[in-house]
């Protein structure tokens, strides 16, 4: 009877061994396939078409990008396509990456930060972006490795410009906040009619009010700001395709006649914009004739 209880208790032991065993190497398949499933292969771009590279990383290199849809912390829907034709920075982010906790602080204290160049600097600045046009439609490598040492350049200049706000930290003042939201407005509808009575309506603001915080703290009129960032969005449109014409850019940034168009446009850019069409269209022909151009290059943007 005794040995039987031993022989017993021995098989339900080397049973549940097994057991275990089994158990423990299921889970590790399971684990190793999700693993395999999650993996992130980052492969060198040498030149183009890498060794290996995904079938679909080339088809959609230099393509449009997929529209997609977010809710915002506001509880707001925010579509990619709400901002076709406008610069985007989408920055990736997680709570346990520490470097992104220090740099999201910054993302909103910059946001649409001003920054005064004093003459010193503002010739630098100028200096740069001429390096950057010169080079950018060159099709020469040693252009290319010019125009990405003059790039990196202009990222160090803002950062020298910015360190200051960044190491600081400052609250915004109610004026900033007020002026902010007017720029957020502006944002938003730039592409259609703004009155100015509608705006200090939606925002809550007396009109003379807003106009003379926003001057006061930008030094320029509202309506200065908004045309200055409908002419930047055109010469972002005339850049991106020789298929735009002059009038469709005209109303797809806001302003309800050509003539209209054209003098702001003019008195911005110092040239009409057809003629600032005609040149980005001479200059995508022949690239290495900006060399020779590069001391009265055409602003692209800000």
């Amino acid at each position: 009877m005794r040995r039987a209880s031993i022989l017993g208790v021995m098989v339900v032991g080397i049973a549940l061994l097994l057991w275990a065993g089994w158990h423990n190497l299921r889970e590790r398949k399971l684990a190793m396939q999700k693993a395999r499933e999650n993996q992130v292969v980052l492969i060198p771009d040498k030149g183009g078409q890498a060794e290996g590279e995904d079938d679909l990383a080339p088809k959609m290199r230099g393509k449009k990008a997929p529209n997609f849809t977010l809710t915002n912390l506001d509880g707001k829907k925010v579509s990619l396509a709400d901002y076709k034709g406008r610069p985007v920075l989408i920055n990736f982010w997680a709570t346990w990456c520490g470097p992104c906790k220090v740099e999201m602080p910054w993302f909103e204290q910059l946001r649409n930060h001003h920054i005064r160049l004093s003459p010193a600097a503002k010739m630098e600045c100028e200096d740069v972006l001429a390096r950057i046009n010169r080079f950018y439609y060159s099709r020469n490598m040693i252009h290319r490795g010019r125009l990405l040492s003059a790039f990196y350049d202009l990222l160090m200049l803002i950062h020298e410009q910015c360190r200051p706000e960044m190491e600081v930290p400052q609250k915004p003042t109610d004026r900033q906040r007020y002026v902010q939201s007017i720029i957020d407005y502006i944002e938003e509808g730039y592409m259609k009619d703004i009155e100015l009575e509608r705006m200090a309506s939606d925002l809550h603001m007396n009109r003379f009010h807003l106009m003379k915080v926003f001057r006061e703290v930008t030094g320029m009129t509202v309506f200065d700001y908004l045309y200055r960032r409908r002419v930047n969005q055109a010469k972002i449109l005339f850049y991106q395709s020789d298929q735009n014409t002059v009038t469709d850019v005209g109303f797809q940034v806001g302003f309800k006649h050509l003539s209209h168009f054209s003098r702001v446009f003019k008195k911005q850019a110092g040239v009409t914009p057809a003629e600032y069409r005609k040149m980005l269209q001479r200059s995508e022909r022949d690239p290495e004739r900006l060399e020779s151009e590069s001391s009265s290059p055409p602003a692209i943007a800000p």
